[in-house]
């Protein structure tokens, strides 16, 4: 890969939702895409790629692409971390789960992963896994590392449902 191209990969790294241009978000996806189209296996580009669409709400969008990483490296956190990420966004409460607890198997002290695990089971009413889960954030959290609105977001979450027969995190 020759350095320009390698210089549109980590243009823009971290893609946060709603920052930035939706034009902005569609030159950087056009770099992402030129790139796995030279190499379609480069990692960065295709995780690059699936944050911008994340960051558009594509979340079915990002899910394939994510999901390619994950079956081409099982041990890969971050690609399971954002497919989770992407599974919650689309309702998908179950895939979700399997890969944040994918994503703190294969990194065990991946912070954000523990703690949107505890968020989602807080969320659902499955408040002892949330407990377990919240314990286990703050056992692997390392000072100044998460910030404070990160911590209310999922401390905090809402609505928070009561258990129930249809809830999918509940055991049968």
């Amino acid at each position: 890969m020759g350095k320009a191209l390698s210089d549109m990969v980590t243009f823009g790294m971290r893609v946060e939702p709603n920052a930035g241009s939706s034009s902005l978000k569609a030159e950087e996806a056009q770099y992402y895409r030129q790139a796995l189209a030279v190499d379609p296996m480069h990692r960065q580009a295709a995780i690059n790629l699936a944050l911008v669409h994340t960051a558009r709400e594509h979340f079915d969008v990002a899910v394939p692409l994510l999901q390619a990483l994950v079956d081409r490296d099982p041990s890969d956190a971050e690609a399971h971390y954002n497919l989770a990420f992407n599974h919650e966004r689309l309702g998908e409460v179950l895939p979700a789960v399997a890969h944040y607890q994918a994503a703190t198997a294969t990194r065990a002290g991946y912070v954000e992963a523990w703690l949107n695990l505890a968020a989602m089971h807080h969320r659902h009413g499955t408040l002892k896994d949330a407990a377990d889960h919240y314990r286990t954030t703050m056992e692997v959290l390392k000072p100044g590392e998460l910030r404070a609105t990160d911590a209310t977001d999922a401390f905090f979450p809402t609505p928070l449902s009561p258990p129930d027969a249809a809830n999918p995190l509940v055991s049968r």
